[in-house]
């Protein structure tokens, strides 16, 4: 039977465990990401986007699939606004976007600490700042055509 000092410890144990619902859990029980598919949206023309995609996939949970956003057959208006920041479409039918949907996706690999840590408001705010200049900059290098003095004329002089 053991001590009666071990039997609670036990119980008290059994009791802390969140019920099983098909969601994963944190240790201490928020609800991180639903069991069903989440889908992470990327570019797929984009180096750097697909360096980190193949780093993401080698550690990410078998719930989370990537799709390169140039395989889909997408309206090129959904298309390009896709292009612009990573999206991540929750089982629910929810986007999360940019630095939201970057923390999502690794926050369930052995670096999800770190990446939470970006949730912190100082941090959040930085990070989403540093994610958005970033992703414009990406988007119109690689999408937007560069601006054609000759074809524009001169500037007027004054």
């Amino acid at each position: 039977n053991g001590a009666p000092g071990c039997q609670r410890v036990g119980a008290r144990a059994a009791r802390k465990k969140p019920p099983y619902s098909g969601k994963v859990y944190r240790p201490w029980g928020e609800k991180v990401m639903n069991r069903d598919n989440d889908t992470l949206y990327y570019d797929g023309r984009c180096p750097l986007c697909n360096a980190e995609m193949t780093r993401l996939a080698a550690h990410k949970p078998d719930h989370l699939a990537l799709k390169d956003i140039h395989q889909l057959d997408l309206d090129d208006v959904t298309k390009h606004r896709m292009l612009k920041t990573l999206h991540l479409q929750a089982a629910d039918g929810s986007f999360k976007v940019g630095i939201e949907a970057n923390i999502t996706a690794w926050e369930e690999t052995r670096w999800g600490w770190m990446w939470r840590l970006l949730r912190l408001p100082v941090l959040r705010y930085i990070a989403g700042l540093a994610y958005d200049a970033w992703a414009g900059k990406r988007y119109q290098r690689m999408y937007e055509p560069p601006f054609d003095r000759s074809s524009q004329g001169s500037p007027p002089r004054h």
